[in-house]
């Protein structure tokens, strides 16, 4: 089946789905016409073909694939079914699309010389589909969501000894599936967008263009970028991204005053505290802009370690205005004080709320901060009503309950985050309001889900009644996920058999793993057995496996379990094994793991079996594991006096 539309300029979009879905293709339509016709604007080049095909197919292991003219999607990629499709599921067809619609630029039109320069073609088509969207779409403030959708996680991923820089050698091809990670696309995006803040959009665009134009139907390495953008904005382009592409990992910046001037210090920032020493001498450039109750300052640009100016005339300030930067920030106690000025007087942007809160929890990991500096902000944010904040604050809260999971403290812990939570519920309340904020749907089932995982009872009496009537007032798809995940938390067997049938049940396939993931929500150790035996049978797409893995790995006895049952099922496993790109997710989903019996058991097991293709992601993985350990072993004292004092 098919629906299709010709551009004012002419090409035929055809928008491909198995029979009685294309109707669900409407969405995706809108906004193919409607991207297409942006980027004809932007890059002042037109689509190249006269025909456009995007192809919905039921099994698929990519989430689409950009082939010239014909397009191929997952369906939940493509599909927009109303009575089943929320605003994340809208959001997410609306950026996949504009993500392979930029590909027929970069990646078609003009294309990398050699893998080593993947990034040219996904880190643009990850920094594009933003700009794209947001173009489309203003309400949505995409802008903000690329906060803690890329942004952040480029930063968490750059922060391990067993990163990659973003040019990477690839002389393998069992290595190139490894490098279609957040390096590649997130932190590709996160730079392209520091650098357009450097340069200005007027200069980053006449440099696309030139590029585009100049290399049309040829192959391009990295230097050639910059050569365009600075040749169209006479700034010295290749000295600024040069370190950034080539070298991996990324600064701490710290700032501290001393005599009426702002001391700055940088060196690469690693998670992990089991180095014998930080000897990594990268000096990264990166450019210094403040936000201060007066406003925002002039840009400087810094390309040594340490750097000393003058600190601005003002109550107080706040550095890398609008995060724009792609580094952390340390601030010393005395600047802090400025910082809590700025908050104070509710004048500090969302975007620089979010680093501040992100940055503190990053620090704590580290072992740079201490617990106390982090449990601190809790209660400066916890009046906030920025859905971004928030994102980052419930990440901190579960990143804390990690240290509590399986303790006797459990509970306390608990019954405190319940408490916490009591003030943003009130402010997103129950049901949607007329005129309410784009971003609310998705502000609302963050925090009613959350609330349902420490156990809030108005919470979980809401959402089991919402159920329980669904047949006659249908389940708004905006909070379907909370309220099955809710259903399988709270309600035993009975609820997990439930949301089991549902699923058997189901075609829609963005419901199915709704339904999917709900199922590895279950607290019972026997139905976590059962669910994984479900997960590998005929009744879920191979494709489709790891929304459950993904699931039930997401507590520490959900990873036990499940990587016992790998263990012993093994050849349920080779199936999904074959397709590399995906079996890293399987692997990257014990990463939340806490023990180093837990990493050496993986590590031996993995070693076994052959991890041709997944070398890096196994050791990204168990990373992350030693540094969970360490920072449970150095923090938990410290929050069991905490809780006790609560």
């Amino acid at each position: 089946n098919k629906i299709e539309h010709k551009t004012k300029k002419g090409v035929n979009v055809r928008i491909i789905t198995t029979p009685g879905k294309k109707e669900q293709g409407k969405f995706a339509m809108d906004v193919t016409l409607r991207c297409l016709s942006f980027y004809e604007k932007y890059f002042n080049i037109p689509y190249p073909l006269d025909t456009l095909d995007m192809i919905a197919i039921p099994d698929f292991e990519s989430g689409a694939m950009e082939n010239w003219g014909a397009i191929t999607y997952r369906e939940t990629a493509l599909l927009v079914d109303e009575e089943n499709s929320g605003l994340s599921n809208k959001q997410r067809v609306a950026i996949v699309i504009c993500h392979e619609l930029a590909h027929q630029w970069f990646g078609n039109l003009v294309t990398m010389n050699w893998w080593n320069d993947l990034w040219l073609n996904e880190g643009f088509a990850s920094y594009m589909e933003y700009v794209a969207v947001d173009a489309l779409f203003p309400e949505w403030d995409i802008w903000s969501q690329f906060m803690f959708s890329d942004h952040n996680r480029a930063l968490r991923l750059d922060s391990l000894c067993s990163t990659h820089p973003i040019e990477v050698p690839v002389h393998d091809p069992n290595d190139i599936g490894e490098i279609f990670d957040a390096i590649s696309y997130s932190k590709g995006a996160a730079l392209i967008r520091q650098l357009n803040a450097f340069i200005g959009e007027e200069n980053f665009r006449k440099g696309l263009e030139y590029y585009l134009k100049k290399h049309s139907y040829k192959n391009t390495e990295t230097i050639d970028l910059w050569d365009a953008f600075e040749k169209k904005s006479k700034m010295p382009v290749k000295k600024f991204m040069q370190t950034w592409t080539t070298k991996a990992g990324h600064p701490v910046v710290s700032i501290k005053e001393l005599n009426n001037k702002i001391v700055l210090s940088q060196k690469r920032f690693f998670s992990n505290t089991r180095l014998e020493n930080n000897n990594d001498k990268t000096v990264w450039p990166y450019s210094v802009s403040f936000l201060t109750d007066k406003g925002v300052g002039e840009s400087k640009l810094v390309t040594t370690k340490k750097a000393i100016i003058h600190t601005p005339d003002c109550l107080w300030y706040k550095i890398n205005y609008n995060e724009t930067g792609f580094y952390r920030t340390e601030y010393s106690d005395q600047v802090f004080e400025k910082i809590n000025k700025a908050l104070a007087s509710g004048r500090l942007p969302d975007r620089d709320r979010v680093g501040i809160v992100r940055d503190t929890f990053a620090l704590l990991e580290s072992g740079a901060n201490s617990l106390n500096e982090a449990v601190s902000l809790f209660e400066v944010f916890k009046s906030d009503q920025s859905y971004i904040v928030w994102v980052e604050l419930i990440g901190g809260i579960y990143k804390i309950n990690r240290l509590v999971e399986g303790t006797q403290f459990e509970e306390s812990y608990k019954k405190w985050v319940r408490n916490y939570l009591n003030v943003i519920i009130d402010f997103v309340g129950f049901d949607p309001k007329t005129n309410e904020d784009a971003s609310m749907p998705l502000f609302r089932s963050l925090i009613l889900n959350t609330a349902s995982t420490f156990d809030e009872p108005q919470v979980v009496k809401w959402l089991l009644r919402l159920y329980k009537n669904k047949s006659i007032n249908p389940i708004n798809p905006n909070i379907k996920s909370l309220v099955y995940n809710g259903v399988v938390m709270h309600q035993g067997k009975v609820g997990f058999n439930v949301i089991k049938s549902q699923f058997v049940k189901e075609s829609n396939h963005q419901e199915k793993n709704r339904l999917l993931q709900a199922l590895g929500k279950t607290r019972d150790v026997a139905l976590i057995e059962v669910g994984l035996r479900f997960m590998v049978s005929s009744s879920v797409r191979l494709q489709d496996r790891m929304y459950y893995f993904l699931s039930v790995t997401d507590t520490h006895v959900g990873a036990k379990k499940a990587f016992v049952f790998m263990k012993n099922n093994w050849k349920s496993f080779k199936e999904i094994s074959q397709a590399r790109n995906m079996f890293g997710y399987f692997i990257e989903s014990f990463s939340g793991m806490k023990t180093d019996k837990d990493a050496q058991l993986l590590k031996t097991f993995l070693e076994k079996e052959g991890t041709l293709g997944i070398e890096m992601k196994l050791r990204q993985t168990l990373e992350k594991i030693n540094i969970n350990t360490d920072f449970c072993n150095r923090t938990q004292k410290d929050l069991i006096k905490w809780l006790k004092n609560k």
